[in-house]
């Protein structure tokens, strides 16, 4: 394969939207372009856990996964993956909606090269226990850092008038009941 590959092994429990597993967790990331995940050595071999990404797309055949880089006390661990900078925090998107697999990343690179944040993103082909599942994108978490949306951490007293200062990212999901955060703006 010309793309990079993440290469996922359970471990005796099935993935689930309910709980992070731990998985075997291996990504293949040449430098020439040529990836076999059945024959190269891994570019990055360690443990992650993992469970199912995203509301609407749980109906999906392909599953987007959120997935944290663990030691192997289970304790989260900054890693580069493929390229992108350090971090433990990961989704792949299995794009199911988008036959062009690029919409998200087009749309992002944009964003970035308009001086904005947006998630840096890596199209990869991803092997589960064995299995071919297709080309996903690898994306980044949105959270703070300093390599994903710089702000500052609120202390205890910035979170009320008049040291109220912002720092806050919100996520807004429609998960088939009223919206927990709603404005007129």
């Amino acid at each position: 394969s010309n793309l990079p590959i993440i290469e996922l092994q359970t471990e005796d429990k099935a993935i689930n939207n309910y709980s992070k597993e731990k998985v075997g967790f291996k990504s293949y990331d040449s430098p020439f372009g040529l990836n076999d995940w059945q024959n190269d050595s891994p570019s990055y071999s360690g443990s992650a856990y993992i469970e199912w990404q995203g509301w609407s797309a749980l109906g999906f055949p392909k599953k987007n996964f959120d997935f944290d880089i663990a030691d192997t006390q289970g304790n989260k661990i900054d890693v580069p993956l493929l390229g992108l900078p350090a971090e433990n925090d990961w989704v792949l998107k299995a794009e199911y909606l988008d036959r062009t697999l690029m919409k998200n990343h087009l749309v992002f690179e944009l964003f970035q090269k308009m001086g904005r944040y947006a998630p840096r993103t890596r199209f990869c082909e991803v092997v589960l226990d064995g299995e071919y599942l297709g080309v996903y994108t690898l994306q980044e978490k949105i959270k703070r850092d300093k390599n994903r949306v710089n702000i500052d951490k609120l202390l205890t007293n910035e979170v009320s008038l008049p040291n109220l200062s912002g720092g806050y990212i919100y996520e807004i999901n429609n998960t088939g009941s009223a919206f927990d955060w709603t404005s007129s703006y």
